[in-house]
């Protein structure tokens, strides 16, 4: 299976489990793991639960993620790290520019769906508002839509609409970073 989506151009990322937050050992295991099936090539993903702090970007790049996407709010849609533009954290406890890239996520379906309390035919406006915010400053738009929302064909409706909408707009390419030439 996953050799037939990566030969389809799937990306695999890692969404590391709830209990690899503020333990490098654990995360450090679950990515060796991914990486003896996946191979090696550069990944990146988003803790599990966006549970993040600063020192989420030194493990991962201590693990050699290449990006993460946990900058976002649980509770709400919106701009977290004050930028839809994907940018190389400073790490303030090492005194340096982070080698991995944060991709800012801007919407998160769960945040719509169970703390915003938005119906399916609500969310469509909400997240075209913010691509309009994105595609005014040439940022990206980091969505996390789970598998398990497509299963209501409301929500399931409502993510095929977001898709029609993004379709002919520039895809982002984290491997060809634009903004920050290191």
């Amino acid at each position: 299976m996953i050799d037939w989506l990566g030969g389809l151009g799937v990306e695999s990322g890692v969404q590391p489990g709830y209990t690899t937050f503020r333990s490098p050992e654990r995360l450090r295991r679950e990515i060796n793991a991914l990486k003896e099936v996946l191979g090696d090539q550069p990944l990146g993903g988003r803790q599990h639960y966006l549970r993040w702090c600063p020192d989420t970007w030194i493990h991962w790049e201590s693990c050699g993620l290449a990006y993460d996407s946990s900058v976002g709010y649980a509770e709400q849609v919106g701009f977290r790290a004050g930028t839809c533009i994907p940018y190389r954290p400073w790490l303030l406890s090492l005194n340096r520019q982070a080698k991995l890239l944060e991709i800012p996520l801007i919407v998160m379906d769960r945040s719509l769906l169970g703390y915003m309390h938005l119906t399916p035919e609500e969310t469509v406006p909400v997240v075209m508002t913010y691509l309009d915010r994105c595609r005014a400053v040439g940022g990206v738009l980091g969505v996390i839509w789970h598998n398990n929302t497509l299963l209501d064909p409301g929500y399931r409706s409502a993510y095929l609409n977001l898709l029609g909408a993004c379709s002919g707009v520039d895809s982002y390419d984290w491997r060809v970073d634009n903004w920050n030439q290191s």
